[in-house]
């Protein structure tokens, strides 16, 4: 049996930091709406400043700490590659990007699939997860007894 000392993060765990994540850009979204800005060129800023925040949000403190964001920093877990390593910048945008465009152009339905898979699953992976070959982990590593 393989053994690794970081245990899995929980669902609630993971939800909780994708709510405190993107209920930040829909709260930058929502003031961006109500904004006035020129009417030919409103929409498009708008959408500028939303991309923006989320890149701030969701990407920009994987440069600080690897494998984080704001949410999970606030939860206390972190994303790592398969055999529990540092994930790379790169990995974690495009990992983020992956899920913010298949949020988008699914209506929402990407996220309650993959919370739906990730709830199933015992080693507690999601659609993007198994593609990007990362897993997300309690910060804290296990101290157990070894049999």
């Amino acid at each position: 049996m393989r053994e690794h000392k970081y245990l899995p993060a929980t669902f609630n765990d993971r939800v909780s930091a994708f709510s405190f994540d993107y209920g930040i850009v829909l709260l930058v979204m929502l003031i961006a709406i109500f904004m006035q800005i020129h009417p030919i060129y409103g929409p498009y800023i708008k959408i500028l400043i939303t991309l923006i925040f989320w890149y701030i949000f969701n990407v920009v403190p994987s440069f600080y700490k690897p494998g984080t964001s704001l949410g999970k920093h606030n939860t206390d877990i972190i994303v790592l590659t398969d055999d529990y390593q540092e994930v790379s910048v790169k990995t974690m945008h495009y990992r983020e990007f992956f899920i913010l465009t298949c949020s988008l152009f699914s209506f929402g339905l990407y996220v309650v699939i993959s919370f739906i898979l990730l709830d199933k699953r015992v080693d507690k992976l999601a659609i993007h997860d198994l593609i990007f070959k990362t897993r997300v982990v309690r910060k804290t590593p296990f101290v157990g007894k070894s049999e």
